[in-house]
């Protein structure tokens, strides 16, 4: 049996400020190799994001300038209405787009409490697999120092967490750099 990688593993890992909004802000400048305040910016001007940083579940396609040197494409892979038998089948809609290397930015529930409307974006940039089978997800999740591996199961409970209480949010990110003349 022979494992597979696929993915990126050279994205840079920016941390939101602690207490603030900006997970997503820190996501984009993750991917984008950009410092928080200017994805923060760039999301604010696309009104993706509110000023404290919050980003809600994004429901259509958006291109965001990055100023002159990129644009990042957000496309969603799974919005809150869709109706997914289980969390497995989030997950591989999540590793289709990993296998083409487009890190997808995670909108999930932070705990099982009903009552707690409390959600937070974190970035998935890998997987390691044999045959079809994802034994661990790379997660870049700003509010932690590193970049962690999770298990399959543990990333497959916290979708089914957000699936159960209020649908989940995952894009694809997409950087586009002007080519060189």
């Amino acid at each position: 049996m022979s494992v597979e990688v696929a993915g990126l593993f050279d994205i840079m890992h920016v941390r939101q400020p602690e207490g603030s909004e900006k997970c997503f802000a820190a996501i984009v400048a993750s991917v984008a190799d950009l410092d928080i305040d200017t994805a923060h910016d760039a999301l604010t001007k696309s009104q993706l994001s509110g000023p404290d940083g919050s980003t809600p579940p994004i429901l259509l396609s958006k291109k965001i300038s990055l100023g002159e040197v990129s644009t990042l494409s957000i496309e969603p892979l799974v919005k809150p209405a869709d109706r997914l038998d289980d969390a497995a089948s989030a997950l591989s809609v999540i590793c289709d787009e990993i296998d083409v290397k487009n890190p997808v930015a995670l909108l999930h529930k932070k705990t099982e409490d009903p009552a707690d409307g409390r959600h937070h974006w974190m970035l998935i940039t890998s997987r390691i697999f044999d045959m079809d089978t994802t034994h661990l997800v790379g997660v870049m999740d700003p509010l932690k120092s590193d970049r962690e591996f999770y298990k399959a199961p543990d990333i497959e409970d916290i979708v089914d967490r957000s699936l159960k209480y209020a649908g989940i949010s995952a894009c694809a990110l997409v950087l586009e750099k002007p080519e060189a003349s």
